[in-house]
C-alpha cells in the first residue's frame, strides 16, 4: 500500500494498493507493469486474518501510540500463496525509515 502521491507515506483519506512480489532490483518488469521500490522500513509485524483485519489495525494503532511509536509510511499487507490458511496474513507497520 501507499499514501496517494506513491511515496509509501501514510494513507490520509485515501491511498494506492498494489498487488505485487518481491525480486531482485535488478529484474525487468513486464510490459505494461510498473515496477515500485519500496524504501527501507524497519517493520512491527502482526500475524493476523482476512476477518480480523479491522481489530488488529484498532489494536495496532492502541499499541503504538501507548509506545511512543508513530506509523512513517503505509501498511503493507503479505500473504503467502503456501499458507494453509488463505485467511491468515501479516500486517506490516512501518515505524523506522531506514
Amino acid at each position: 500500500m501507499s499514501d496517494e502521491s506513491g511515496q509509501f507515506k501514510p494513507w490520509n483519506d485515501g491511498g494506492l494498493y498494489l498487488a505485487g512480489v518481491e525480486v531482485e532490483n535488478s529484474v525487468e518488469k513486464p510490459e505494461n507493469w510498473t515496477k515500485w521500490t519500496l524504501p527501507g522500513f524497519r517493520y512491527f509485524v502482526v500475524e493476523t486474518t482476512t476477518y480480523e483485519m479491522n481489530k488488529t489495525y484498532s489494536d495496532m494503532w492502541n499499541y503504538l501510540t501507548q509506545n511512543d511509536l508513530e506509523i512513517v509510511g503505509a501498511v503493507q499487507e503479505h500473504q503467502s500463496i503456501s499458507a494453509e490458511n488463505p485467511e491468515e496474513l501479516e500486517l506490516w507497520f512501518p515505524i523506522e525509515r531506514i
